[in-house]
């Protein structure tokens, strides 16, 4: 066996019930807490969830400020507005409760409120890096997609300069990961399926990834194993709670493995989709590429999409790998057509002329030199062009 590294800070709790361990978690580093949510007009299901979570938090004797400025994409304006709420609140703990979005910008807050400038010049590019004055952060996630709650990044947008970038760093690894599956009922059908599929891209990814390593690849394999089984049934049927919970842990395994290993090419070119194009899901910029990448990509690591097609269609599993991984594309083609992410950027209202802005910035993360081929710039425009039209 090869030498690896591994490396989780957060302690896991994952379980139904869960949510009522949020008032402890949160109280064991701090008693003043900035709330990180959506609002509750835009989201009237959310309002008797953060209500629980209130009483939570006072049954704990935990002072709570409620920041509802979250938005899709969380933009540098949203964090900075949260940002000083914290400090005006003089909060010492963050919480961030929801999906990817609330999670990734309650670790920005706890950021950005106690460093000089912004979070946006703080991103895993810049010189400077967060110290550890950085709040500590708890996450409950509300989604089976990003992984945030285990992971070391939170995404950000500069809107002023249409781009989507992160913060990578060991300091905003959450203190708490709280997964209770419970609370994924009331996602809907499109919102789980692009949040389910971007489970099944974090897992492949890390499968991918140059960076890969057995404990990363056994975990990436029981995800991808858990959502081609599971996602359908939680897509069809929201309020199915197995198939709730095996997409909520599909969606633990797969963040700790991007935590450890990383992304690849689909990511970051989907990175710069949602910074031109704000009101485009994550797991739909991905989806969105993922048929042309999959081709581009099966010659070079014929084992593990060979291994992904035998997942996905265990009707492959005699035949040569050779064939499985080719034959794998259209597997996964057929599953996306399933759940309803066969997408196009036609269909997302993606400007035609602008992909050629994307392919230009699709290189500035460093993703796409993970990938087992690594593609050119314009093979990364090739790429859009034939994704901007589906049969």
């Amino acid at each position: 066996m090869e030498s690896f590294n591994y490396f989780q800070p957060t302690e896991i709790r994952y379980g139904c019930g869960r949510l009522s361990e949020v008032g402890e978690a949160v109280a064991r580093y701090g008693k003043r807490c900035l709330l990180v949510t959506v609002a509750t007009a835009s989201a009237p299901p959310f309002a008797a969830l953060f209500a629980r979570v209130k009483g939570y938090l006072a049954e704990s004797g935990v002072e709570v400020a409620h920041f509802e400025g979250v938005v899709p994409n969380p933009t540098t304006e949203c964090i900075t507005a949260g940002a000083k709420m914290a400090r005006e609140f003089g909060a010492d703990v963050v919480l961030g409760v929801g999906g990817g979005s609330s999670m990734d910008t309650a670790k920005a807050i706890a950021v950005e409120a106690t460093h000089p400038g912004t979070a946006w010049d703080y991103r895993w590019c810049s010189e400077t890096q967060p110290t550890d004055k950085t709040l500590p952060i708890i996450a409950v996630t509300t989604t089976s997609g990003t992984g945030s709650q285990f992971t070391q990044v939170a995404v950000l947008t500069n809107s002023a300069q249409r781009d989507k970038s992160a913060l990578y760093n060991s300091l905003i690894y959450a203190k708490v990961g709280i997964v209770d599956p419970e609370l994924m009922g009331t996602v809907p059908p499109h919102v789980t399926a692009s949040t389910g599929f971007d489970v099944f891209c974090h897992a492949f990814e890390a499968y991918l990834h140059v960076n890969a390593s057995p404990y990363t690849n056994m975990m990436a394999l029981k995800a991808i194993g858990l959502v081609a089984k599971y996602l359908l049934t939680a897509v069809e049927d929201g309020s199915n709670l197995k198939a709730r919970k095996a997409m909520a842990w599909a969606d633990s395994l797969a963040g700790l493995c991007i935590a450890n290993a990383g992304v690849t090419l689909p990511h970051g070119i989907g990175m710069t989709i949602g910074g031109y194009y704000p009101h485009v899901m994550h797991g739909e910029a991905l989806a969105v590429t993922y048929p042309e990448f999959t081709r581009y990509t099966y010659p070079y690591a014929v084992e593990q999409f060979a291994t992904m097609g035998r997942i996905f269609d265990p009707q492959l599993k005699d035949e040569p790998s050779e064939v499985a991984a080719a034959k794998s594309c259209e597997v996964l083609d057929d599953f996306m057509k399933t759940i309803g992410m066969w997408l196009s950027f036609e269909g997302l209202n993606v400007s035609e002329e602008e992909l050629v802005l994307i392919a230009d910035h699709s290189q500035v993360l460093p993703d796409y030199k993970n990938n087992p081929r690594v593609a050119t710039r314009d093979e990364i425009y090739e790429i859009l062009v034939n994704s901007y039209r589906r049969d």
